[in-house]
């Protein structure tokens, strides 16, 4: 029973195998059915044959009866082995023998009488060239010519006669004919039909290979290919996934912003190129960018579209992320000043009702920070200050936090107008700067000046933000550590300090500010030494303006660079007027900023002044400040070298209000020293003040520079000056700040007591 099942799975299988050839064929197969047809229809045939004959008592017993059963056996094992590839040449030659064999079995026995035989075995090369190798048909039907004139007309007594003559020879000739045209007629049609079948089976290979290559690269291509027709129904479809059929609305959507760009196109049947768009193909969901072109029928009417969808999600991804990181502040995490810029005009354009605060935050001494712990300490502390204002985003709505430069946060809430509310957040940030910062051997404190203000009505975020800048500078000026709100007479002061910073830029412009000059004297002599150039603006709204209050501004609203460059140019003018117009050369000191003396180009444009006005840059000499130039001496140090290498003097302003440092001051280099007025005020009543005078001038002589006092205002001071040996004096004893065509040339003329005092001295 196992070896029956296994014989009859064996049988199915095969037969399986040539069911599924049907689908498949190939020569192999083609040479198979043919083997099988020709046997099973020559066996039915035979059968056919032998049945009738049976039926009519006419088929003998005898040697043919073997003959023909041993043809039946060798159809049949032709037909089990047509089933098997191996044996197929084995199955083709027992086909190809059975019936000759069979034919001239029948002819051999009963001799020329079987014409029948005859006549059948002359057609059987038909079979030989439908199934073997054209070399054996070729050679059977020679052999079989040759059989035909030997058997009919070489042998004795094998003769065919026809109505009483004798045609063998022309017997043999027939049978000859019909044996060269059967195998003719199988050869020539198999060569044909074998040529056609080879050159469709090779198309049809290379359709399969182009199907299954185009397949693979529809799986692997990054691009989809549309033919989209005038309904909107995809006809055609190239890419990962399935779509044909489908309506292009089920495959395409969020066009983004460029929504109305395609659809415009689709109105006027126009070509569009790279709307991105979302593509759905099943599980399958892209970012693409869609190129299409129309296509119209050959009458012009339209006929749908043809469209490349190419992946660009990882593109736009990528984008999104440099997105990201173009908008962030990788030290701190907040938002940079490009994402500001961006937020800051989003909600100028807005049209709501919506109000803004704006909540500016400037560290105190954050340099100080840097300089004394290092860079990576203030990195330390700057990344704590982001995670904790980080927080704040988190937890309050409508809060953005940015980080605008080094020591510089802003933070805009979308909000009402509620002074106690914005206030109160303006303390939460100072709260989170001021919270200790623990690293891992020390803790860090740290402060900031606030400044919050609101849009409102007739208050723009622009002036929001010029107003809340304004009140961190208010902070600072109170010492820094304190939070300003923009309301009430803290505005109006603000107000004011807008106005001037608006209108100072075009002061200078228009040369609206003007230059006095204090003299400066010989203390023994009474000489004419120099001028101290002084700057004086007189605002058409406020009046006139200390110089200390418009040039803070400057230096805050980074306009004292410009202002520095106008003030120096006109003093070098003035100056050098006065000089050719009165013969006599003095000395002009100009009043420098530190932060434009340590600005970029500064050498620069002082070179570039001095020659365009032709002012001797030995008669220059640029005041300092202690303030300025103590805070990076390295840097400081280099800067006033190289200007000292040019000619032009060192004056350090406002000595003893500052750092004051000896150790400093001998390493800085400088060519005259001013002492500040404060000391002068304070020698007049104090013997100690009146020794630190002396010994101040001391100082000046082992350093080799002079000193100079400052603020001498009655002669009480002008006395101790003489006494501590100063060598210059300036002040409003000898004069006040005045335009230079009102300075004389003349020597200072002391008062009556002047001889009293030279006594003295």
């Amino acid at each position: 029973m196992e070896d029956g099942g296994r014989s009859e799975s064996a049988s199915a299988g095969r037969w399986k195998s040539l069911r599924w050839s049907l689908r498949h064929l190939n020569h192999t197969r083609v040479q198979q059915l043919l083997v099988l047809f020709c046997a099973s229809a020559i066996i039915i045939t035979m059968a056919s044959i032998i049945l009738s004959m049976i039926a009519a008592d006419n088929y003998p017993l005898g040697v043919m009866a073997v003959v023909d059963a041993a043809t039946f056996a060798c159809l049949g094992a032709a037909m089990l082995l047509a089933t098997q590839k191996r044996t197929l040449s084995l199955s083709i030659l027992l086909v190809c023998m059975s019936i000759p064999t069979n034919l001239m079995a029948e002819i051999l026995l009963h001799g020329a009488g079987a014409w029948i035989g005859l006549m059948l075995l002359g057609l059987s090369p038909f079979m030989l060239g439908l199934l073997a190798p054209l070399w054996m048909a070729s050679l059977y039907s020679v052999g079989l010519i040759v059989f035909y004139n030997y058997y009919l007309a070489g042998l004795p007594g094998e003769a065919v006669v026809f109505t009483g003559r004798d045609e063998t020879y022309l017997t043999a000739m027939a049978l000859s004919i019909i044996t060269v045209a059967s195998a003719l007629a199988a050869i020539l049609p198999k060569k044909i039909t074998g040529a056609a079948y080879a050159s469709l089976n090779q198309a049809a290979q290379k359709e399969s290979t182009l199907k299954e290559r185009y397949a693979q690269y529809a799986t692997l291509a990054s691009d989809w290919h549309l033919e989209i027709n005038e309904f909107g129904i995809v006809t055609d479809f190239f890419g990962p996934g399935h779509a044909a059929g489908c309506n292009w609305k089920t495959l395409f959507y969020d066009w983004e912003e460029q929504a109305h760009i395609f659809h415009e196109a689709l109105a006027s049947r126009a070509p569009y190129e790279k709307i991105r768009a979302y593509l759905r193909v099943g599980d399958l969901s892209r970012r693409v960018e869609c190129t299409g072109h129309p296509v119209f029928h050959p009458d012009g009417s339209f006929a749908g579209y043809r469209v490349i969808a190419h992946d660009i999600t990882d593109k736009a991804e990528a984008e999104e992320k440099l997105k990201v990181l173009a908008m962030c502040d990788r030290l701190t995490g907040l938002k940079n000043r490009h994402a500001f810029n961006e937020s800051v005009e989003a909600r100028q354009s807005q049209t709501d009702d919506e109000e803004t605060a704006v909540i500016c935050i400037d560290l105190d001494n954050f340099k100080n920070l840097n300089d004394r712990q290092g860079h990576e300490s203030g990195d330390a502390a700057l990344a704590e200050l982001g995670l904790r204002f980080r927080e704040f985003e988190e937890a309050i709505p409508g809060l953005e936090v940015f980080r605008l430069g080094g020591d510089e946060f802003c933070a805009l809430l979308t909000t009402r107008w509620d002074p106690e509310r914005i206030h109160w957040l303006a303390e939460q940030f100072a709260e989170a700067v001021f919270r200790p910062i623990r690293m891992e051997d020390r803790v860090v404190d740290m402060a900031a000046s606030i400044g919050a203000a609101c849009t409102g009505p007739n208050k723009t975020l622009a002036n929001t933000l010029e107003r809340a800048d304004a009140a961190v500078y208010e902070a600072k000026s109170l010492g820094g550590g304190q939070c300003i709100l923009c309301a009430g007479e803290i505005e109006v002061r603000l107000e004011r300090r807008l106005a001037i910073r608006r209108d100072l830029a075009a002061a200078i412009a228009n040369g609206d500010i003007r230059m006095h000059y204090q003299p400066i004297f010989e203390v023994r002599t009474g000489a004419l030494s120099g001028v101290e150039a002084l700057a004086r603006w007189a605002h058409p709204v406020y009046g006139n303006i200390a110089p200390d209050e418009f040039i803070t501004i400057a230096e805050s609203s980074r306009s004292i660079v410009k202002l520095g460059q106008y003030t120096l140019r006109r003093a070098c003018n003035e100056a050098l007027a006065w000089m050719n117009t009165h013969g006599a050369a003095i000395q002009l000191n100009v009043n420098v900023s530190p932060m434009e003396i340590m600005s970029e180009g500064f050498i620069d444009s002082l070179l570039a002044i001095l020659e365009e006005t032709g002012f001797p840059a030995k008669l220059l000499e640029l005041e300092i400040t202690e303030r300025g130039m103590f805070e990076d001496m390295d840097v400081s140090r280099t800067r006033l070298d190289t200007i000292r290498e040019h000619g032009v003097g060192i004056s350090l302003d406002d000595f003893g209000t500052g750092y004051s440092s000896l150790s400093r001051l001998e390493t800085l280099p400088i060519d005259r020293i001013k002492v500040d007025r404060s000391f002068l005020t304070q020698a007049v009543e104090s013997r100690r003040a009146q020794k630190l005078l002396a010994l101040i001038s001391g100082i000046g002589g082992i350093m080799d520079v002079d000193i100079v006092a400052e603020g001498i205002e009655t002669e009480d001071q002008l006395r101790l000056v003489r006494l501590a040996g100063f060598a210059k004096a300036q002040g409003y004893l000898f004069g006040r700040p005045a335009p230079i065509s009102e300075l004389r040339a003349a020597n200072w003329k002391p008062m009556e007591s002047e001889p009293a005092l030279r006594q003295s001295a």
